[in-house]
């Protein structure tokens, strides 16, 4: 037994590793998904050294210059600055690390709760695979913004109530996909194979269904992160997100509206980097999703 186990897991790293390589090999000729993975770095870098990286890092809190309110562009100030003087180029900079943080959070925790729910329902079923997904499909039915309304409502707005909000409402989809994924894997030659070697159901489940439902469960964690740096940043624009003085991207458009047309900079530029952050993770997630070949919801 010990044997054919360790034969087993020999043949599976060797899968493994043949798949990474074929993987990186497929990406180098991928021109859109490098330069997404280039693009989305280059950000997550920026804000993760922001401390060290940002001209006015004092500019993060509640500084206030009056005097160098409202200028444009410049050699000085990239971005211009604020209302409230402060250079918006070190605020974007800031700001990132918690639009940034909350969309690569959401759909992590999301995935984590849904996967597993998803593997129980698929693979148990009965009258428990039953009652999760009926359950599922009643949050599948709610508006994630009536959701995330509610639990802020309740708690107050900050970042940790936004990722708890929106991970209620992003964990179903996940439950439904994987769920999908082990009704059409559960019956396989390894599975069954598993099962006369004496496995017990949550090594089953966890070593040898689950890493061949990963393709779609990584291709739709990518993508999800737009969403959810989209949805994070619609909260922080209603007001209902991280609350001033502390920068973050939706709360920055939200405060420049006020300003517009004249004053567009104050609005636009982090506009502008919501898209870059959204445009470069979609184009990861197409690549990977042509890498792996999957459809997902």
């Amino acid at each position: 037994m010990d044997k054919i186990n360790y034969i087993a897991k020999s043949v599976s790293r060797h899968a493994y590793l043949e798949s990474l390589f074929r993987g990186i090999y497929v990406i180098r000729k991928n021109i859109p998904t490098l330069i997404g993975i280039g693009l989305f770095l280059s950000l997550l870098l920026m804000c993760i050294f922001a401390p060290w990286l940002a001209p006015y890092p004092e500019d993060a809190g509640d500084t206030i210059h009056l005097s160098q309110s409202f200028k444009p562009p410049s050699l000085l100030h990239i971005c211009g600055t604020d209302q409230m003087g402060r250079d918006i180029f070190s605020r974007i900079m800031f700001g990132g690390r918690n639009t940034l943080l909350a969309g690569l959070i959401i759909p992590l925790v999301g995935a984590s709760i849904g996967c597993t729910l998803g593997l129980i329902a698929g693979y148990i079923g009965g009258k428990i695979g039953n009652i999760i997904m009926r359950i599922t499909d009643i949050f599948l039915s709610i508006p994630p913004l009536i959701i995330a309304l509610l639990v802020i409502g309740v708690f107050g707005p900050s970042l940790k109530n936004i990722i708890i909000a929106l991970s209620i409402d992003w964990w179903p989809w996940y439950t439904r996909l994987v769920h999908g994924e082990v009704i059409s894997l559960r019956e396989e030659t390894f599975v069954e194979a598993s099962k006369l070697l004496g496995a017990k159901n949550t090594r089953i489940m966890f070593s040898e269904i689950l890493p061949n439902a990963i393709p779609p469960i990584i291709v739709k964690i990518t993508l999800d992160m737009g969403y959810a740096i989209l949805t994070a940043a619609a909260l922080g624009f209603l007001g209902l997100g991280i609350l001033p003085p502390i920068p973050e991207w939706g709360l920055m458009i939200s405060e420049g509206r006020l300003y517009l047309p004249r004053i567009w900079w104050i609005t636009t530029i982090p506009g502008i980097f919501i898209f870059l952050a959204v445009f470069s993770i979609n184009l990861i997630g197409d690549g990977l999703r042509d890498l792996f070949d999957v459809e997902v919801m």
